[in-house]
């Protein structure tokens, strides 16, 4: 057993889901278990290969709706260097129900997007989910500088703050032409906060139209 390394609260305080948890007999597959904060009673609720850091968070306007973090390939291994903790695809995003379990994928990550860089958040109440992904190079001392599209990736952003709702054929692009990497949204979902890792500044623009 091991302690979970993301939770998250519903907004009406009646449940908590907490992950990763190892699945027995099964090496990449990972669940998130919910937790009745009532009674105290938890059950896995799903099981997804590679969701060894979920960031889990539950959608503030529905207690029904949540988001889950997936490192497509990743290796959970304090021996490795942090270049291991993510494959060549990059992270994604899925979607879960918080009540049935249900997983589903969202456009996030390849081939819609660079791969995420691992910072998400709800759009306040809106349902939607806003990210950055970005072409980068990470050194072992975590210095973000812009790499070289890959092939077939030309048309890409290098680096973008993204908009992503479950259902959608691909993401919109609220902001972009900087290395975007964390990112917070204002309560009223109006505005978003992110940092540029090129010239080290905080900026802030408007969700709608960047």
């Amino acid at each position: 057993v091991t302690n979970p390394l993301a939770g998250s609260i519903s907004p009406d305080e009646t449940r908590f889901i907490c992950g990763p948890w190892p699945i027995l007999g099964k090496p990449r597959m990972f669940g998130m278990k919910r937790i009745d904060l009532a009674t105290g009673k938890g059950e896995i609720i799903c099981e997804v290969e590679d969701m060894i850091n979920p960031h889990a968070q539950i959608n503030p306007g529905n207690r029904d709706e949540a988001m889950l973090q997936i490192n497509r390939g990743g290796i959970n291994d304090p021996s490795k260097d942090m270049h291991s903790f993510v494959g060549p695809l990059g992270a994604t995003l899925y979607h879960l129900n918080v009540s049935t379990g249900k997983v589903t994928p969202l456009a996030a990550g390849r081939p819609w997007t660079p791969g995420c860089t691992g910072h998400e958040t709800w759009i306040a109440r809106t349902g939607e989910l806003a990210f950055t992904a970005c072409q980068v190079n990470v050194s072992p001392s975590s210095f973000v500088t812009y790499a070289e599209p890959r092939p077939g990736e030309e048309w890409m952003p290098r680096s973008a703050i993204y908009g992503v709702r479950l259902g959608d054929e691909k993401p919109r692009i609220i902001a972009k032409d900087r290395l975007f990497n964390h990112i917070a949204i204002s309560d009223d979902g109006k505005y978003f906060i992110a940092e540029d890792n090129i010239d080290m500044r905080i900026y802030v623009g408007n969700v709608s139209d960047g």
